[in-house]
């Protein structure tokens, strides 16, 4: 494994910055009763044959090919960092419409 996203729990959960943060909380049972859309799709990755660079590029509605290297880790505030080359608390993924490149 490895880790996408770490900071309190207020960061994560109310300000999540990586995609598939935003799309695991967008697709729990409470907050699709309210309203929120999820794009939770693709497939997980192969454990025995992993994806170049970011390990979510298969189910993000944010990738592209920028995604087939390393993402860093992109610190939001002094507890708050995620892996992702797009990460950033206000993208909304859950919700993109986004297109995948390549």
């Amino acid at each position: 494994g490895e880790i996408i996203e770490q900071g309190t729990l207020r960061d994560v959960f109310l300000q999540p910055a990586h995609p598939y943060t935003q799309q695991l909380l967008a697709s729990t049972p409470e907050r699709l009763k309210l309203g929120a859309e999820t794009q939770l799709g693709g497939q997980p990755p192969d454990l025995f044959n992993l994806p170049v660079g970011c390990l979510s590029q298969a189910r993000c509605p944010l990738a592209t090919d920028i995604c087939r290297t390393s993402p860093p880790m992109v610190s939001l505030s002094n507890d708050h960092s995620a892996r992702c080359h797009f990460a950033n608390p206000n993208n909304k993924t859950a919700r993109a419409k986004g297109k995948k490149n390549g």
